[in-house]
């Protein structure tokens, strides 16, 4: 028998809050690129709670599945043709690596950008909203301690996130030519200037 415990991550479930969040930013968005990685499990999970829920918040969500550099290199140079008017990024290690050329790509054409990761917003796009990592981290460690300890892992409930972080890049809103409203401001947890 196998026994499962420690924490998820519930990206799953946070797609729908940052599709809201780019449409709080840019009223009447209607079309959204998703980049994410088919190969990766948690992004295949989220990709496909995106894609149902999307159309209920009155979104075309355009599919980019990217497993390669190149990949990304074609659905850029796609983007150039028939422009989304945002993007949302996957925590994948190539779209991670790649965050430059994605992050350049998005500012080259004044698109919002939401991700799962504060450091892909420092890196340039827009806005994140994700379990806080350090808060995982902790509640990871606590979990081994637990088991180092003697107690059964089976008696373990996986557990969910409790404390999340919404970050926002005004310096990349400012060059996309945002304004972004004072009650979105004041929901950031970190603000990058």
């Amino acid at each position: 028998m196998v026994t499962f415990t420690g924490i998820t991550s519930q990206f799953s479930d946070l797609g729908g809050k940052t599709f809201q969040t780019l449409k709080e930013l840019r009223p009447g968005l209607s079309r959204i690129a998703l980049l994410w990685n088919p190969e990766d499990p948690g992004s295949k999970v989220g990709a496909e709670a995106q894609l149902a829920g999307g159309p209920q918040l009155g979104l075309v969500v355009q599919s980019i599945p990217i497993k390669t550099r190149e990949d990304l290199s074609a659905a850029l140079a796609a983007f150039s043709e028939s422009l989304p008017e945002a993007l949302d990024v996957h925590i994948t290690p190539i779209l991670a690596a790649n965050v430059d050329a994605i992050a350049n790509f998005a500012l080259h054409h004044s698109l919002p950008s939401s991700t799962g990761s504060a450091a892909m917003v420092r890196a340039g796009l827009l806005v994140s909203y994700a379990p806080h990592p350090a808060n995982l981290w902790r509640r990871a460690a606590d979990y081994v301690a637990r088991i180092l300890r003697g107690e059964n892992p089976a008696e373990m409930p996986v557990e969910q996130p409790t404390k999340f972080e919404f970050v926002i890049n005004l310096k990349t809103a400012k060059a996309i030519g945002l304004s972004v409203p004072q009650p979105i401001l004041m929901r950031a947890d970190e603000i990058i200037e």
